[in-house]
């Protein structure tokens, strides 16, 4: 045997193993390409919470990140005054807000700097990056393995629903740039775009507006991780994340739609 030989040289040896990070920041980044193979490659490990954390604080990151840069521009700011004086001028025209509120709260807009613009997005933000994982992972679980009998654990969807986050980061960064680059605040990778102009209080175009692309993308993903883990088939499993996405989504315009009514908006 040469003197020079390493072990990983000997044939048939195996290959020294990655280290943690390494592996992790693959998983972070092949599960938006390929996540049927980051799926079955943790499907024999033991879950791990940085398969959800560290997605979740990266949606933090750029969501905030994203919200600064876009309410750093007095356009922006603008914009968000523009939207929530049409809404209270609705309120007046209707009789349900007096005209001189109206007039107290159009003269305070704009005072108070940029970071009264920040505080509502933000904590929007952070939200979504907390209760999304452990919700997807929910419905991973209740689908792949209740209905369809899968036979993995809570945890091991969490697993899949906290890397399928991911995409949501992707989404995050493209949403952002697109409001940069289109000077808008309804920009996004919806439907919406096609429209002449938005109208904030009709109904359809609330839920033409929430079709975002990266939704549906999410659903795929977290499918991917379904079939892997011993549930449903792709299709099958796409099919039922999609249907309830689009369920909740519904109800979230018809809630929207019920509040506007009984403020007669």
């Amino acid at each position: 045997m040469n003197p020079a030989s390493t072990p990983s040289e000997t044939p048939g040896a195996e290959p020294p193993p990655r280290p943690v990070w390494s592996s992790l920041l693959a998983r972070l980044a092949n599960v938006l390409a390929t996540p049927g193979e980051v799926f079955a490659e943790i499907r024999a490990e033991p879950p791990r919470v940085a398969h959800w954390l560290v997605p979740s604080l990266l949606l933090i990151g750029v969501g905030w990140l994203g919200t600064w840069l876009i309410f750093s521009q007095p356009a922006f700011r603008q914009q968000q005054d523009e939207i929530q004086l049409r809404v209270l001028q609705r309120l007046v025209e209707k009789g349900r807000l007096p005209r001189e509120q109206f007039e107290q709260i159009q003269q305070s807009l704009g005072r108070g700097g940029t970071a009264k613009y920040l505080l509502g997005p933000a904590l929007g933000v952070l939200g979504v990056a907390l209760v999304s994982p452990f919700w997807g992972a929910f419905l991973v679980w209740l689908v792949g393995a209740k209905i369809h009998r899968g036979g993995f654990s809570y945890a091991k969807a969490l697993d899949v629903a906290g890397l399928a986050n991911m995409v949501a980061v992707l989404g995050s960064v493209v949403r952002t740039l697109m409001i940069l680059a289109l000077g808008s605040l309804r920009a996004g990778p919806t439907p919406a775009l096609l429209l002449r102009e938005f109208d904030p209080f009709n109904p359809l175009h609330t839920a033409v507006g929430m079709l975002d692309v990266f939704g549906v993308w999410v659903c795929g993903v977290r499918a991917a991780g379904m079939a892997a883990l011993g549930g449903p088939s792709w299709g099958r499993g796409f099919a039922w994340l999609v249907l309830i996405w689009a369920a909740i989504n519904g109800l979230v315009v018809l809630a929207i739609w019920v509040v506007r009514a009984a403020l007669g908006l």
